[in-house]
């Protein structure tokens, strides 16, 4: 058993792990394209596809990892763009699993001259796919142009096979909005 710890928002927590989960093209390796899903991961919504970046819709930010990257965005009409991938293995019911992600907001995000504001990124597990059947966890808006870690603990009611994240708007009233995602961490 090994002890991972994780400094959140100026609390500390201890999560007691029992195995190590892996999953493909953890940092989002693939071509810089507009609706392009990364080797390993899936969209989840058939009306919009998260975008490899950089280099589309005006976004420049190098990578924090590697060379790609994906962007979410929510949009006014309320639609939001997910994307999921599966777990090596099914992770285990009560077991406690730590993870994170490096998040960043792009200010030159631009499509067809529509502003687009910082938001949140949900993180789902699943059973089925894009089915999203327990939050694990919420970032807080997303507003800075650099890339920062966010790490959380989570503890499974059932074994998942699946993982989802998803673009999430910051308050009731949609918006146009997007967030960048990068390097996924499992820190058993």
């Amino acid at each position: 058993m090994r002890i991972s710890l994780f400094i959140i928002t100026g609390l500390v927590m201890l999560c007691s792990t029992t195995k190590a989960q892996t999953i493909e093209n953890p940092s989002f390796e693939g071509p810089p394209a507009p609706g392009l899903t990364p080797t390993g991961w899936f969209a989840c919504n058939d009306f919009s596809t998260p975008d490899t970046q950089p280099g589309s819709w005006g976004v420049s930010t190098p990578a924090q990892n590697d060379n790609t990257y994906i962007s979410l965005v929510t949009r006014g009409d309320g639609t939001v763009e997910a994307i999921g991938t599966s777990f090596s293995e099914p992770i285990s019911t009560k077991a406690c699993y730590a993870a994170s992600f490096h998040l960043a907001f792009s200010p030159d995000f631009n499509y067809e001259g529509i502003p687009y504001y910082p938001i949140k990124l949900a993180v789902y597990v699943s059973t089925q796919g894009c089915v999203k059947s327990q939050l694990v966890w919420t970032s807080p808006v997303i507003s800075h142009s650099d890339w920062r870690e966010y790490g959380f603990t989570f503890t499974p009611n059932t074994a998942y096979t699946d993982l989802i994240l998803e673009a999430q708007f910051t308050d009731a009233v949609p918006l146009n909005g997007h967030v960048l995602v990068d390097n996924f961490l499992n820190n058993q």
